[in-house]
């Protein structure tokens, strides 16, 4: 059954990686100043935004979505017979190539946002839902 005996904990650990992989994959160590700049934006830009909204509220609603996503590869892997660090893998870069990156596609084609900007999002989102995968599908 998709969405029986699920193991919350597990989760929500993947959640909660899910969303530090993000965090670490924008810091000014990483990808950040990369993405600033293919957005067309300055750090200044940055604190303003911040200024005008709460960032409680936006990383709260992030992780929800993470937290989202986390249940859905659960319940996949909870339904799916998987064995071994490959066949975990290939099912995190399924649900990936087949779902995060047409969405994201149709955002680059369509919303005018740069190569850079898409080759960045969508690397954040294979190595969030990678990493996921692995600890739902060892421990869940």
């Amino acid at each position: 059954m998709f969405f029986g005996n699920l193991n919350y904990i597990t989760i929500i650990v993947a959640a909660i990686i899910g969303t530090a992989v993000g965090a670490l994959w924008y810091t000014p160590y990483t990808f950040g100043p990369l993405w600033l700049k293919t957005k067309g934006w300055t750090d200044e830009h940055m604190k303003a935004k911040k200024h005008k909204q709460s960032m409680v509220r936006v990383h709260a609603l992030q992780f929800l979505g993470t937290l989202a996503i986390a249940v859905v590869l659960a319940g996949l892997f909870n339904s799916l017979i998987v064995s071994g660090m490959s066949g975990i893998l290939f099912v995190g870069f399924c649900v990936w190539i087949g779902f995060s990156v047409p969405t994201k596609l149709v955002d680059y084609l369509f919303g005018g946002d740069s190569l850079g900007f898409f080759l960045i999002s969508i690397g954040h989102t294979l190595v969030t839902i990678l990493a996921m995968s692995l600890v739902i599908g060892i421990f869940g």
